[in-house]
């Protein structure tokens, strides 16, 4: 079976008023017998939240 993988995160318009950048990530990985998502949600009251998320989804 075949899967598209479609994915963004967005800066919601209080982060863009803000000037805080998109602190959600998402990374996923696809190969002929395995297929794999991640997804986070950066925790919005930490500074750095958004290198953390990145971090995060892209070690998984």
């Amino acid at each position: 079976m075949k899967y598209k993988i479609c994915g963004f995160a967005l800066r919601g318009s209080g982060h863009i008023k803000n000037d805080i950048p998109c602190q959600d990530k998402i990374c996923y990985f696809n190969d002929k017998n395995l297929s794999i998502v991640a997804l986070s949600d950066g925790a919005g009251s930490a500074k750095l939240s958004h290198f953390g998320a990145e971090n995060s989804v892209n070690f998984i």
